[in-house]
């Protein structure tokens, strides 16, 4: 019998009232989105950003997840505060 082996890349997860601030900053060659907000999280993406993934969405956010700052007009499903 052959075990595979995977290993699956998450790239950055916030959770439980967490606040993630990004600037400059490059996330990509992830498994899934990019970045992903659960539970009353909140980002602050500014401009120069490099996102990338291989979903619909670079930012995904549960409904209680808030996305906010200029770098925020990404592909999402996050509710964003301007």
């Amino acid at each position: 019998m052959r075990i595979r082996l995977a290993i699956i890349s998450l790239g950055v997860i916030v959770e439980t009232g967490g606040v993630l601030r990004l600037t400059t900053t490059s996330v990509t060659g992830n498994a899934n989105e990019p970045v992903v907000l659960r539970t009353g999280a909140i980002a602050e993406l500014f401009a120069g950003n490099a996102l990338a993934g291989p979903g619909k969405n670079v930012v995904a956010c549960d409904t209680t997840a808030i996305l906010t700052g200029d770098g925020a007009d990404v592909p999402t499903d996050c509710k964003k505060l301007k």
